[in-house]
């Protein structure tokens, strides 16, 4: 039996919810506005939350346009390099995407396993957000 959209919504923690929120409504901002300042927030959305995936699931296998197969890590260079083909101009705004979910996968996912860092999260939420969730 399929769980309608409304129940799924608010069954998902309340930072996801606002984060998935804020997600939705920026890209519709963004697809809806005729101001091209917003249309920056689109695509390097969309590719951070993509390099930041496909970063923490190394190991899937993916094909793309069923013309070649390659892990997980390597799509939003794929994705990159198709972008370019298509427009014909290096897309600044993705790689910008690639850049900020590089540095989040870094100190969120690496940093903290680090022996120089002494296991600290320097991403770390802060405790009054952490506090209105439990």
């Amino acid at each position: 039996m399929a769980i309608p959209v409304e129940d799924w919504y608010y069954e998902v923690p309340v930072i996801t919810r606002t984060y998935l929120t804020a997600a939705v409504m920026t890209s519709l901002a963004v697809l809806l506005s005729k101001f091209a300042s917003l249309h920056f927030l689109g695509s390097p959305l969309a590719f951070t939350l993509v390099y930041i995936w496909s970063r923490r699931n190394p190991f899937i296998r993916l094909n793309f346009l069923g013309l070649f197969v390659f892990s997980a890590p390597f799509l939003p260079w794929v994705l990159l390099g198709f972008s370019l083909m298509l427009n014909n101009v290096f897309p600044v705004g993705d790689l910008m995407g690639i850049v900020v979910g590089h540095v989040y996968y870094f100190f969120e996912d690496v940093w903290p396993h680090e022996r120089a860092s002494g296991g600290r999260r320097l991403l770390k939420t802060p405790q009054f957000m952490q506090s209105s969730i439990n």
